[in-house]
């Protein structure tokens, strides 16, 4: 399986100790314009639900190109659910990093929305969560 890290931008409203991101000058690295020898595709930042048009116009040339693509999204900002679903719609997979206790609202809302049984977003969609340490999860319905 090819598989393919997509930095979509590097925009973040966090400041994260440990990210990813700080260990690379992202001007350096090189710019992928094919995708078709990709089997998945994750789409990353910085954060890319601060620009969801971004990430869909991304899907959209992705599947011109290649329509077996795995497309996966890495997020922590899932607080319009509005925006979550347009996204979702064309996503395989999603997952969610919680760095903070006051993630956690946004995430239940999140969750309850993923979870209703009229909703079609987790039929045949992976769905993860990387939670940092110190973040209680007691009582959340997962």
């Amino acid at each position: 399986m090819k598989t393919l890290r997509l930095l979509l931008f590097d925009e973040c409203t966090r400041s994260c100790t440990g990210c990813c991101n700080k260990d690379w000058d992202l001007g350096k690295l090189e710019r992928e314009t094919d995708f078709t020898p990709y089997d998945e595709i994750i789409l990353t930042g910085g954060e890319p639900m601060l620009r969801p048009d971004v990430v869909v116009r991304t899907m959209v040339q992705i599947f011109k190109v290649n329509i077996r693509a795995k497309i996966i999204m890495y997020t922590a900002k899932v607080d319009d659910l509005m925006q979550m679903a347009r996204v979702l719609n064309l996503l395989d997979g999603l997952t969610v990093t919680l760095h903070e206790e006051k993630d956690l609202a946004d995430f239940i809302n999140l969750n309850k929305f993923l979870l209703d049984d009229k909703n079609k977003y987790l039929q045949g969609r992976s769905y993860r969560l990387n939670i940092f340490k110190g973040i209680d999860l007691s009582g959340i319905d997962l």
